[in-house]
Parts: C-alpha cells; sequence; structure tokens
C-alpha cells in the first residue's frame, strides 16, 4: 500500500419517497332520474314548441333531450298585467 489515504467516501443521503394510502376508489355516481317520465308529462305539441324557440333562438342544428317541468310554484297571475304594471310604474320620475 502506497502511504497516501484514500479519498473519504462522500455520503449522500437518500429521501425515501413517502408511503401513500391507496387510492380511494370514488363511489359511482347516483344514476339520473328518468327523463322519461318528465317528458309523459309534459305534451308533444309543447316539446315541439320549446324545440321550435330552440332553432329560432341557436339558428343552428340542435336536438331536445330533456323538457322537465319547472318545480317553482307561481301564483296563478296574468304575468302581461304584471309587467305592463311595472313598465307604467318605471315611467314614472322619481322625485
Amino acid at each position: 500500500v502506497s502511504g497516501k489515504e484514500a479519498p473519504p467516501v462522500r455520503q449522500i443521503p437518500v429521501i425515501a419517497p413517502p408511503v401513500l394510502p391507496p387510492p380511494v376508489q370514488p363511489k359511482p355516481a347516483p344514476a339520473p332520474a328518468p327523463v322519461v317520465a318528465a317528458m309523459e308529462q309534459i305534451p308533444a305539441e309543447v316539446v315541439a314548441v320549446i324545440a321550435a324557440a330552440v332553432a329560432v333562438i341557436l339558428g343552428r342544428p340542435h336536438r331536445v333531450v330533456s323538457v322537465e317541468p319547472a318545480l317553482v310554484q307561481t301564483p296563478e297571475v296574468n304575468v302581461w298585467a304584471l309587467e305592463g304594471r311595472m313598465e307604467h310604474f318605471m315611467s314614472h320620475k322619481v322625485r
């Protein structure tokens, strides 16, 4: 052996990867409510009118996927009369 000492060995710290818990499988989403029941409650003429309105607004081919009745209960009022009143009241100047 020659009189020289071997260079010191450099130690590099090793960082272990974190231990992760096994991935949790998401629960499957509940099946959507059947649309057929809602479509059967709405007359075909109403669905046709809705489809025609969508065609006019979009101006391109479309497909009506579902039509459901609104769940909001409204009192039996004449909405045109309400609109007329609103327009009349809005025409007055506030002092």
